[in-house]
C-alpha cells in the first residue's frame, strides 16, 4: 500500500439505504477537488480496481476520539490501512488535497467539510456514515 496521497471527499447526499439502480453519485456529494488527479476517469478506475477485488474486501469500523469510523478496505491492508487511517487524522501526511480529517482526531461535534474519504490510489473508503459506507459497498457488490 502507498502512502495516502489522493483523497477524495464527499458527504451523503441522504441517508438512507439506497435502491439498487442509484449509482454513487445518486448518495454521495464529491467535493471539487481542484487537481487533475481526481479527473479524467480515475474514480470509475479506482472504483473498478475494487470491484475486481470484491471478494477480498472487508467491511468494519474503528474508533477515533469521539467517532466511529467505518471503513472497507482489503483485508490483506486492514492493518496497514488503520496505521495510515491514524497517521492521515493526525495530520501526519502531506496530500494532494485539503481532506479535513483531522477533526475526527478532536472530541464533540464539529462540522466536518466532508465524511467520506476514498483514496483513489489504495483502494479504501472510510467515512463518519454508516449508511454511506453500505451503499457504497452495495454497488461494489452489484457492479
Amino acid at each position: 500500500m502507498k502512502t495516502p496521497y489522493l483523497i477524495q471527499r464527499g458527504k451523503a447526499k441522504h441517508n438512507r439505504v439506497a435502491a439498487k439502480s442509484e449509482s454513487l453519485n445518486d448518495f454521495i456529494k464529491f467535493d471539487y477537488m481542484g487537481s487533475s488527479e481526481f479527473e479524467y476517469g480515475s474514480l470509475p478506475k479506482s472504483f473498478h480496481k475494487m470491484v475486481d477485488s470484491f471478494r477480498s474486501i472487508v467491511k468494519n469500523k474503528t474508533a477515533i476520539s469521539d467517532n466511529t469510523i467505518h471503513y472497507i478496505c482489503l483485508k490483506k491492508d486492514e492493518e496497514e490501512f488503520l496505521n495510515h487511517l491514524d497517521k492521515l487524522v493526525k495530520s501526519e501526511y502531506m496530500t494532494k488535497e485539503y481532506t479535513d480529517m483531522e477533526k475526527l482526531h478532536k472530541k464533540g461535534n464539529f462540522d466536518f467539510d466532508a465524511e467520506f474519504w476514498w483514496d483513489i490510489e489504495n483502494q479504501w473508503i472510510a467515512s463518519t456514515n454508516e449508511v454511506l459506507v453500505l451503499n457504497f459497498m452495495s454497488r461494489l457488490e452489484n457492479s
